[in-house]
C-alpha cells in the first residue's frame, strides 16, 4: 500500500507542475486577464523566439554525444510512422465525412512534446533527463512537421490550388524556427562554436521563460466552446492520441528494453496532448480547423489523466 501511494505521488508530482500552469493560463483567460488576440500574439512570440532558444540551448549544452544515441529517437521514429499508417487505415474505415480524414490523422499522431513533454521530463529527471531526450526532441520536431503536410495531400477538401498550398507549407516548414534552432545547434557543435559570455546570460534568460510561458499560452488558448462541434471525431482522435496508441507502443518499448527516463519519455510522447500548432497548420492547409481545435482542447484535458496513469503503471512495475 505504501509503495502504491509513493508511486502515485511520483506520477502526480511529475504531471502537476506542467498542468498547473496550463490551468492557470486558462483561468487567466476566463477572468479576462488576457484575451484571444493577446494570447495569439504571445504564443507566436514564444514559438518563434523563446522555444527556439530553449531547443538550441538544450541541444548545444548536451553536445553531439546525445545525438549519437540513435536507439531512443530511432524507436520513436518507427513507432510514429507505424501509428501514422494505422491512423490512415482507421480513418479510411471509420472517419466521416471523408474530407476530415487528413485532419483526424493530423491530430491523432501529433504530440506536444516540445512544450508539455519536456516540461514533464524536467519534473521527473531535471536537465539530465532532458539531455537524454535531445535526440528524441530533434527527431519529433522534424518528423511531425513533415508528416503533417502529407495528412493534407490525400485527406481534406480538394482545391485547385492544393499543391501550391502544399509547396508553400513545405517552404514554411523549412523556415520553421524550431527546425532552424535544431540545425543551428548541430552546426555550432560541429564547428565548435560557443556563445560568448556577453550573450550567454540574455540567451539563457530567454530560454528559461520558454516552457512556463508556453504552458500559460496553451491554457489561455483552450476554448471549451470548441467541444460542441465534431464531437464523434473529436472524441475518437483524442482517445487515440492520449490512450490507444500508448497501449500499443509502450509495451513494445518495454519489450525492446527501454527503462527509466527513456521509457518515461516514450510514454509521455504517446500520451501527451496535441499542440496548438495542430490547429494553426490544419487551418492553413484547408482542413477542418474546428475538429483540430476541439481535439487540442479534449486531448489536453484527457492527457492530465493518461500521462499520470502511464507513469503510475510504469512505476508500479518498477520500470522507471
Amino acid at each position: 500500500m505504501e509503495n502504491a501511494l509513493q508511486n502515485l505521488s511520483f506520477s502526480i508530482s511529475a504531471v502537476f507542475p506542467t498542468f498547473a500552469l496550463v490551468f492557470l493560463g486558462h483561468i487567466a483567460m476566463r477572468r479576462g486577464v488576457v484575451n484571444r488576440a493577446f494570447t495569439a500574439k504571445l504564443s507566436r512570440i514564444c514559438f518563434t523566439y523563446f522555444l527556439s532558444v530553449r531547443i538550441f540551448l538544450d541541444i548545444s549544452e548536451t553536445g553531439l554525444t546525445s545525438l549519437k544515441n540513435v536507439r531512443l529517437p530511432g524507436f520513436a521514429l518507427l513507432a510514429t510512422l507505424a501509428v501514422y499508417a494505422l491512423l490512415w487505415l482507421f480513418a479510411k474505415r471509420f472517419v466521416r465525412p471523408r474530407e476530415d480524414e487528413g485532419t483526424f490523422v493530423h491530430v491523432g499522431f501529433r504530440s506536444s512534446f516540445t512544450v508539455l513533454g519536456l516540461s514533464m521530463i524536467r519534473s521527473i529527471a531535471g536537465e539530465a533527463g532532458v539531455a537524454q531526450c535531445t535526440g528524441l526532441l530533434t527527431t519529433v520536431v522534424i518528423l511531425y512537421n513533415i508528416l503533417a503536410v502529407f495528412c493534407f495531400v490525400g485527406g481534406g477538401p480538394k482545391s485547385a490550388g492544393r499543391w501550391e498550398t502544399i509547396k508553400h507549407t513545405l517552404v514554411q516548414i523549412a523556415k520553421n524556427p524550431l527546425i532552424l534552432a535544431v540545425a543551428a545547434a548541430v552546426l555550432s557543435e560541429l564547428l565548435g562554436w560557443r556563445l560568448p559570455p556577453l550573450l550567454r546570460s540574455p540567451v539563457e534568460s530567454l530560454g528559461n521563460v520558454a516552457v512556463p510561458l508556453s504552458l500559460l499560452c496553451v491554457g489561455a488558448s483552450l476554448d471549451m466552446e470548441r467541444l460542441r462541434c465534431c464531437w464523434k471525431n473529436t472524441i475518437l482522435s483524442a482517445l487515440v492520441k492520449t490512450l490507444f496508441q500508448a497501449v500499443l507502443v509502450v509495451p513494445v518499448a518495454v519489450f525492446c528494453g527501454f527503462r527509466g527516463i527513456e521509457l518515461a519519455a516514450i510514454a509521455i510522447l504517446f500520451t501527451s496532448a496535441n499542440p496548438s500548432a495542430c490547429y494553426v497548420m490544419t487551418e492553413s492547409m484547408g482542413g477542418n480547423s474546428d475538429l483540430a481545435a476541439a481535439a487540442v482542447v479534449l486531448s489536453t484535458i484527457l492527457s492530465v489523466f493518461t500521462v499520470t496513469l502511464a507513469l503510475y503503471l510504469l512505476s508500479i512495475f518498477q520500470l522507471l
